[in-house]
């Protein structure tokens, strides 16, 4: 099953130990930059529109993090756009327990 991530540049770590282990698990990223050469990083720099466009088209459901950023939300609604099964995920255990917090997270399709 394929599954594309949407975070920021201040989730790397997480992000990378996350695709790590759902690889473990058989599951496949369509966005994972560490499998991507140089000269394919600079050329999906300079389309990279283009580039989360096919990723998000091609996956089974996307993952995005609960503290991306706000870029990531043109991400999430090309994906909802598409009827694709949406994960948030957070990092942070607190977050997990809705009665202690001020998150709402609305599972949708």
């Amino acid at each position: 099953m394929k599954y594309y991530i949407a975070s920021d540049e201040k989730n790397l770590k997480q992000v990378k130990s996350l695709i790590k282990k759902l690889t473990s698990k058989g599951f496949t990223c369509v966005n994972d930059m560490n499998l991507i050469t140089n000269d394919e990083k600079n050329q999906i720099t300079d389309d990279i529109g283009e580039y989360e466009k096919k990723g998000i088209e091609e996956a089974n459901f996307m993952l995005i993090f609960l503290t991306a950023g706000k870029g990531n939300l043109y991400e999430l609604g090309y994906a909802l756009s598409l009827n694709k099964k949406i994960i948030v995920y957070s990092p942070e255990k607190e977050n997990y327990h809705i009665n202690k917090n001020q998150y709402f997270i609305i599972c949708l399709r």
